[in-house]
């Protein structure tokens, strides 16, 4: 780290009532498979109605056109009546946190809904058909409210295990800007009409008048609590600074070498130095001793030569 804003950070543990999910669908049997995937989570408090209530966090539904009111969405897609499942290759993008535990390359037997091309977001799974990738779970982030959309329908047939985890995924990654958000991100939360205070955590008090509905607070540029009071309740939230290359913590570089691999620091110490310059340098020291050697061996003989004959005898 070596930002020290971000070395902290406020994490609400609220109790499950205080994150309702409201599962909104006018066919029993998504209420049935929905409502048995939700009950068997003891940290869920979840309802199944006709219209969403005002303060539900996250609304599950398969309707068509979803009614608002929820501060997070996940939509399934219904497939067609004569619709049956098939098996398709998913293709997952590990890196979205929607992603995590999907394995992809396996054929699955999978009930796919239409209009998946025409989804906006990002594609986190995928069906290979034919040649061509066909969404199936779509992601998206609008102005703080996140949106999750299956192309797929979990009361045809058993949904297999991957399904679920999809499910629970989307949930999981939906409900993460419920109660916590980033700075500079708008703060949102179902709120009846009427005032409406929020207390910042540089110790500003702003008051607005709200119309009812979802309540937007922009100014989240301090990180700390908001307190938003209306109707006599007091709603906390956290706003925490995060920089993506601070607190990414699973995405680290890998230092690691395997033990057939030469170690960095012996292959930069090891500088090439070129053969030819100490062979020069030899065959200049041999050329010098020859000379020498040339020179010593013609001086010698001179001076042999010029030596006056020894004296004989006389006649």
């Amino acid at each position: 780290d070596t930002l020290a804003a971000d070395n902290a950070a406020d994490v609400l543990l609220r109790p499950p009532a205080d994150v309702p999910v409201a599962v909104v669908s006018d066919r029993e049997a998504f209420r049935q498979v929905i409502g048995g995937w939700l009950g068997a989570c003891e940290g869920l408090a979840w309802s199944a109605a006709g219209n969403p209530p005002e303060a539900a966090a996250v609304m599950v539904t398969d309707a068509p056109a979803p009614p608002g009111g929820a501060a997070g969405l996940v939509r399934w897609h219904r497939a067609d009546d004569a619709a049956a499942r098939q098996p398709v290759q998913w293709l997952v993008d590990a890196t979205h946190p929607v992603g995590a535990y999907l394995t992809g390359g396996t054929p699955l037997a999978t009930a796919m809904a239409g209009h998946g091309d025409a989804a906006e977001g990002h594609p986190v799974v995928s069906a290979l058909v034919q040649g061509a990738r066909v969404p199936l779970v779509v992601a998206m982030s609008d102005e703080g409210r996140r949106t999750v959309s299956l192309f797929m329908d979990p009361t045809v047939g058993v949904p297999p295990p991957a399904h679920v985890i999809a499910f629970f995924n989307s949930l999981r990654w939906v409900l993460g800007r419920a109660h916590t958000v980033a700075t500079g991100e708008p703060l949102s939360l179902p709120l009846s009409a009427g005032p409406v205070t929020v207390r910042r955590p540089d110790g500003r008090t702003e008051r607005f008048l709200h119309e009812g509905g979802m309540f937007r607070y922009e100014a989240t540029t301090r990180a700390g609590r908001y307190v938003v009071e209306a109707g006599g309740v007091a709603h906390v939230r956290a706003a925490n600074f995060a920089d993506p290359r601070e607190s990414d913590l699973q995405r680290r570089v890998s230092t690691w070498r395997g033990p057939m691999e030469p170690p960095a620091r012996a292959a930069a110490s090891r500088v090439p130095q070129p053969i030819a310059r100490a062979l020069l340098w030899g065959v200049l020291v041999a050329l010098l001793a020859e000379w020498a050697l040339y020179v010593w061996r013609a001086g010698r003989g001179r001076s042999l030569g010029a030596m006056p004959p020894a004296p004989g005898p006389r006649p």
